[in-house]
């Protein structure tokens, strides 16, 4: 009986550790979609107030008269000529954050800090949408973003997917003529 006992001992203890793991797995996992719908909530709280806000800086009032945009043709966003929109360009139209997917993985970048009436704003970009894919490549870290970058170069159009508050979303793109 003894032997019994000190047998099952040592299983139940790791049953008990299991378990308790468990459960601060699925209380972390609550409290990450917690801070997601918070972030979501603020993102969508910051696009309003860009676009409504009556205060704005004055670097923020008007686009420089240089400041290259995007026209639209239907549902394509017509890009500014690749010698005008630089990587370097688009480096000061927002900021990209990393971003977690539910699994805890990373599965693209957050665009933060779009300002109404520039760049990202005119080619259909928006606070808070979740870079994924671009022309067919993931951008799931710096180098493929840049190799992403690199591919556009190269097409005559292409698509972006980005995910907007929480909806598949696909924008396509095409370089003038």
């Amino acid at each position: 009986m003894l032997l019994f006992a000190l047998a099952c001992t040592p299983a139940a203890n790791l049953d008990a550790r299991v378990a308790a793991l468990e459960t601060q797995h699925e209380a972390d996992a609550a409290r990450i979609a917690e801070l997601e719908e918070k972030l979501s909530r603020l993102d969508t709280l910051l696009e309003v107030a860009e676009h409504v806000s009556p205060i704005a800086d004055a670097q923020d009032a008007a686009p420089p008269a240089n400041a290259p945009t995007c026209t639209q043709d239907g549902e394509t966003f017509v890009l500014p000529g690749r010698d005008i929109l630089t990587a370097e360009a688009l480096a000061t139209e927002a900021r990209v954050l990393p971003h977690r997917g539910s699994d805890g993985e990373f599965d693209g970048y957050r665009l933060t800090a779009l300002r109404r009436d520039r760049l990202g704003d005119s080619c259909g970009l928006r606070n808070g949408d979740i870079l994924g894919t671009v022309a067919g490549l993931p951008v799931t870290n710096p180098d493929q973003g840049l190799r992403a970058w690199q591919k556009t170069q190269d097409e005559k159009s292409f698509a972006i997917e980005l995910t907007r508050r929480g909806e598949p979303v696909s924008v396509r793109y095409r370089w003038p003529e």
